[in-house]
């Protein structure tokens, strides 16, 4: 059995290129150049922090930001910052939008009634 078709870039397509994230995971990526205002063309993974080779000391990754950091101790304040963050914003969006009531619940049932009447209504007169 011939496997040659498993080999890469055997049916052409995009050139892929291996990047390390700062964490140390490895993916393969197709390379993203950018031209600055200065005619400066660079890849935007490198700029963001991606390298070609594995790093030496990874540096852990942050599930607060989606960045890394040097150490465990910023992505622990990082997390807490963010929770602060959304536990402050939680409380204001419960006081800026209220939760529905019974009174809400009693008037869109009554509203769904309302709508069948019609409907009904409606029938009955194309009928005659």
């Amino acid at each position: 059995m011939d496997d040659s078709y498993r080999l890469n870039n055997v049916w052409g397509g995009v050139p892929r290129v291996k990047y390390y994230a700062p964490d140390g995971t490895c993916a393969e990526h197709i390379p993203h150049f950018r031209t600055r205002k200065d005619n400066v063309k660079y890849d935007v993974l490198l700029a963001k922090g991606y390298t070609i080779e594995p790093p030496v000391n990874p540096k852990p990754h942050c599930k607060g930001c989606g960045q890394w950091h040097d150490t465990q101790e910023e992505v622990e304040a990082c997390i807490a910052r963010q929770e602060a963050f959304m536990t402050k914003y939680e409380k204001i969006a419960a006081k800026r939008y209220r939760k529905p009531t019974d009174a809400d619940k009693k008037i869109d049932e009554l509203e769904k009634k309302i709508n069948k009447l019609t409907q009904l209504l409606e029938t009955k007169i194309s009928k005659e």
